[in-house]
């Protein structure tokens, strides 16, 4: 009799383990690489914020399930404001994740988010985020010639300019008269390297 009484003491005590912490688990690992368009933004005691966001594009991240397509309006928070101690904050790789709180609508971001939940709910958390502006052809050149202008190069020249997108980053050839000026853009369009 006391052997069946430990055995059902056991599976009781396996059983309650497994309803409190399976709750917050997610079924599939999965994590979804996005540019998408901020349609709004609910604001609430910083650094709290919810964003709408419009997803342009999808990629998948190597290793985990996708879960988000292209033209899908999903509501994300940033991973962060999940957790309830405010020290995440300082830990450098979630630094980036306060710009959330100043987004706002018509924003284009490159964010990295994962669907989470359980039975007390479900979402999505943004576990990083790039703002970027409108990419073209023309902003690039833009961003070039003031760039040349304000350093002194160039002062109304036309100037020819080869750009080649590698890994997310522009790689940009601009040819004034017989000189070359290698410049790298990171995807919001900021020069990192000059040359």
């Amino acid at each position: 009799m006391n052997t069946i009484r430990f055995i059902i003491m056991v599976l009781s005590v396996f059983l309650l383990w497994e309803y409190t912490f399976a709750q917050g688990m997610p079924i599939i690992e999965n994590k979804s690489l996005i540019l998408a368009r901020v349609k709004s933004v609910i604001l609430g005691k910083f650094p709290y914020v919810e964003l709408v966001l419009e997803v342009l594009e999808s990629r998948s991240v190597e290793g985990y399930k996708n879960f988000v397509k292209e033209g899908d309006l999903i509501l994300a928070v940033p991973y962060s404001l999940k957790n309830i101690d405010p020290k995440v904050f300082l830990l450098t790789e979630n630094r980036n994740l306060l710009l959330c709180y100043y987004l706002r609508p018509l924003d284009l971001i490159y964010a990295t988010v994962e669907f989470v939940g359980d039975e007390g709910g479900a979402g999505y958390v943004i576990r990083e985020v790039d703002r970027v502006g409108e990419v073209s052809k023309d902003n690039i050149n833009d961003v070039i010639k003031d760039f040349m202008k304000v350093k002194g190069i160039i002062k109304e020249e036309d100037v020819q300019v080869e750009v080649e997108v590698k890994n997310s980053y522009y790689f940009v050839r601009v040819f004034v008269g017989d000189k070359v000026y290698n410049l790298v853009l990171d995807r919001s369009l900021a020069i990192i390297s000059f040359d």
